[in-house]
């Protein structure tokens, strides 16, 4: 997981432990999202990029912010009952500058 579980959980208010497995699921589903939404392969802060793609990033502290976003809303809103199926604002505020498009 690139996400740290302690950023998410002080983003969320520290939720139970209980739900450490849970929001571990929802980080790495803010993971994938990120990948699918800026067109970017995501790496862990510290990785080194030399010889990975093109399109390869190292997470940033605003790309884990717009996943503890993304993930606290999956988390309030585990049902599926939301308004509409677009990311939360300050996601797309934070990951817009990272999308990546291959022409």
């Amino acid at each position: 997981m690139i996400f740290s579980l302690d950023f998410i959980k002080r983003h969320l208010r520290e939720p139970p432990e209980e739900e450490d497995t849970y929001l571990t699921s929802l980080s790495v589903a803010a993971e994938q999202t990120f990948n699918s939404y800026t067109g970017l392969i995501l790496y862990a802060a510290d990785a080194d990029l030399i010889e990975a793609p093109e399109n390869a990033i190292a997470v940033t502290e605003e790309i884990e912010l717009g996943a503890a976003v993304l993930v606290a809303w999956l988390y309030e809103n585990r049902e599926g009952d939301v308004s509409n199926d677009q990311l939360p604002v300050p996601t797309r505020l934070l990951w817009n500058p990272h999308r990546w498009l291959n022409v």
